[in-house]
């Protein structure tokens, strides 16, 4: 069985397959649409999980109908799919040229927000466990939360008025 390596993003799932990436769009097939079979039903007739194929005929969008969209399968049969064995994907090609284009910034700019994801993806999995606050003593001054941060603030600001 072929390897099929899912990733989460805030963009949307990206499949890796044998090297090669798949963007995973949210839609309802359409003939012409490519697929990659992430779940063969029952082992799949001539065809296996991590085969990409592109659809040929769509029947109907019943989920318990084992025949509702039909693909050439790779001994070039006739074959058909649940709704459930495949996800719609779209090639991602991989150039330097996309790459050199897109400024450094542009690029942290994507990490931080695919970082700021994950943290999310994290807190939701682990219960989201409030920050324990933090005590800051400078010169006999506490600052233990927000609230007293703001209170010594007023203070400065109205000694300075």
């Amino acid at each position: 069985m072929t390897e099929i390596i899912k990733y989460e993003s805030k963009d949307g799932n990206i499949y890796e397959v044998d090297g090669k990436r798949y963007h995973e769009l949210t839609k309802e097939p359409a003939v012409g649409d490519t697929v990659l079979i992430v779940n063969a039903w029952g082992g799949g007739d001539d065809y296996e999980e991590g085969e990409v194929h592109s659809l040929v005929v769509i029947k109907n969008l019943d989920p318990s109908d084992v025949c509702a969209v039909m693909f050439v399968d790779r001994e070039g049969g006739d074959n058909y799919l649940r709704l459930d064995e495949f996800v719609i994907v779209k090639p991602i090609e991989e150039t330097t040229e996309q790459v050199d284009e897109l400024e450094e910034s542009e690029i942290a700019k994507l990490v931080r927000e695919d970082i700021i994801f994950l943290d999310e993806k994290v807190n939701e999995l682990a219960g989201a466990k409030p920050l324990p606050n933090i005590t800051i003593n400078i010169a006999n001054i506490n600052v233990i939360d927000i609230e007293s941060a703001k209170l010594i603030v007023e203070s400065f600001t109205k000694g300075r008025e």
